[in-house]
């Protein structure tokens, strides 16, 4: 039987990339057009498809939130080293991996570690953009305050530390780890050292680092390392559909203060900073 041809173009049918595609053109309408046009989707949609559209990650992530396949020496990474300014998404970037994570292995023992356990909690726990948000109702872990503990119906566990106890991580065994702000950590060598003696479960143990980028000699290490993969995104990138900190308006506000603004918007918006010389400091990677 000879295939069927026809006289048209062939067209993109993954659902994912049609999506994203129309979330990308969402964004570039005025304010009140968007806010009419996802009017309408949301109250046509059923309460079932709202969950899981907003709930479906690969729909609406950035590419510096998807998980690269390989560090920079082309073998798969050890860790992903995630730099972004304010509002980026680098949190619900973590914080998608651990869900991914726990939700695919039962077996996964998982260290959460903040600048200290309030953060920890307050940030990568039950922040916005943390643990329990970015799961749907039916697969949410259980989360135990007092033992600073998260538990998914499968077995999987993961456990919050703080940064200012680095003997804290002294004994526990781990799969794979999450630590947020690792750049604003006081004792960040002696932390991470210490993490990386109890991860060694699995057949892969690995880290998610999210943090904002500052030059100390932790972050240049790591960003120089062949084993990581690194990623970095900037405020301005958001899009708007997709719920950002920063609305149109307000981030007009911010960019037109003058030099004061200036010096905010550069935090809001810088990616990743790379050594230009051991006495010489650092640089900008992007304009």
């Amino acid at each position: 039987m000879k295939p069927t041809t026809t006289p048209f173009p062939a067209i993109l049918t993954s659902s994912v990339t049609n999506l994203r595609g129309a979330f990308t053109r969402l964004s570039t309408l005025d304010p009140e057009r968007q806010a009419a046009v996802s009017a309408t989707l949301v109250v046509e949609m059923s309460n079932r498809d709202r969950n899981d559209l907003f709930s479906d990650f690969p729909t609406h992530a950035l590419a510096h939130q998807r998980p690269p396949q390989y560090a920079s020496n082309g073998k798969p990474w050890t860790t992903w080293l995630i730099l972004g300014g304010r509002g980026s998404g680098k949190t619900r970037a973590g914080a998608q991996w651990v869900r991914d994570l726990a939700l695919g292995d039962p077996a996964a023992r998982i260290a959460l570690i903040g600048e200290t356990k309030h953060d920890a909690r307050e940030v990568m726990v039950e922040g916005v953009s943390g643990l329990l948000a970015v799961h749907r109702s039916d697969e949410r872990p259980q989360w135990l305050p007092t033992r600073q503990r998260l538990e998914w119906s499968n077995g999987a566990v993961a456990q919050v530390f703080s940064a200012e106890e680095p003997e804290g991580l002294r004994g526990p065994q781990f799969s794979a780890a999450w630590c947020d702000e690792l750049a604003k950590w006081r004792q960040a060598e002696a932390t991470f050292d210490m993490l990386q003696f109890g991860l060694r479960l699995g057949e892969r143990p690995r880290q998610v680092i999210t943090t904002t980028p500052r030059p100390i000699a932790l972050i240049k290490k790591l960003a120089d390392d062949a084993r990581t993969a690194l990623t970095h995104g900037v405020t301005a990138s958001t899009p708007i559909t997709w719920r950002p900190i920063f609305s149109r308006p307000c981030w007009r506000a911010i960019t037109a203060r003058g030099s004061a603004a200036r010096k905010s918007k550069a935090k809001l918006s810088r990616s990743v900073r790379t050594p230009c010389g051991r006495e010489r400091g650092w640089k900008r990677a992007v304009p």
